[in-house]
């Protein structure tokens, strides 16, 4: 990792900045998100199991824009997988990308700056929007549910209601998050043991176009013998 801990950035205090305070489970402490995008995104790494670190704001280098006037830019968001690769990503609106507004016009400087930097340096550079970040319409409010599932429950009091969910999903194939809720004779583990196993691709559901709840159908995800 290039940096161990946030760059400190002032709250914008423009007129409908959102400003989030989270904890993350993967840092274990506080984490500070500019917009709702930037929420949307750590939500997503948090939920997914090939990022083991990463670190918000994390870098900040100048470089000269398209009219050569030196300009400072701090990246987004730096995430190390479990294979031990990094990536640098600048987290945009895909309305910011494409136009000559000002808003266009300063954010394809900046990505240009932070990638010709990340070329020299030899560091992978992703631009996240939300078409990268969202891949359905009920997508967002199941990762805020997914993640406040996980954050209220200890991991290690899962192992006993994973397998029995597992071994129930074995003997009656595809079946409904209900179903495995009646089954179950400790229910309040059932959704933290149904995340635990989504987020790990172990059993499959659509938490991209419908709200998980009791009628939501699960199957054998691609890991499930894992």
């Amino acid at each position: 990792m290039l940096s161990e801990k946030p760059i400190e950035m002032p709250r914008s205090q423009s007129y409908g900045s959102n400003y989030f305070i989270c904890h993350s489970l993967k840092l274990n402490r506080r984490a500070c998100f500019y917009s709702n995008l930037e929420y949307a995104n750590f939500l997503s790494v948090e939920l997914n199991p090939q990022i083991i670190k990463y670190v918000e704001q994390p870098l900040q280098i100048t470089g000269k824009n398209d009219d050569g006037k030196m300009c400072k830019t701090v990246f987004d968001m730096e995430v190390l997988y479990e294979d031990n690769i990094n990536e640098l990503w600048e987290i945009k609106y895909s309305s910011d990308l494409t136009g000559d507004n000002k808003s266009a016009v300063r954010a394809k400087s900046q990505i240009a700056i932070q990638k010709n930097w990340c070329l020299k340096n030899n560091i992978l550079y992703r631009v996240r929007t939300e078409n990268d970040i969202f891949q359905g319409l009920e997508h967002l409010n199941n990762m805020r549910f997914m993640y406040h599932c996980i954050c209220r429950t200890d991991e290690r009091l899962l192992g006993n209601c994973i397998k029995r969910i597992k071994r129930f999903i074995e003997q009656v194939g595809d079946t409904t998050i209900g179903h495995i809720y009646e089954s179950d004779p400790e229910p309040t583990m059932v959704f933290p043991s149904l995340v635990y196993l989504l987020i790990r691709d172990q059993i499959k559901a659509d938490v991209f176009n419908q709200e998980l709840n009791f009628y939501t159908e699960v199957c054998y995800g691609k890991r499930f013998l894992e």
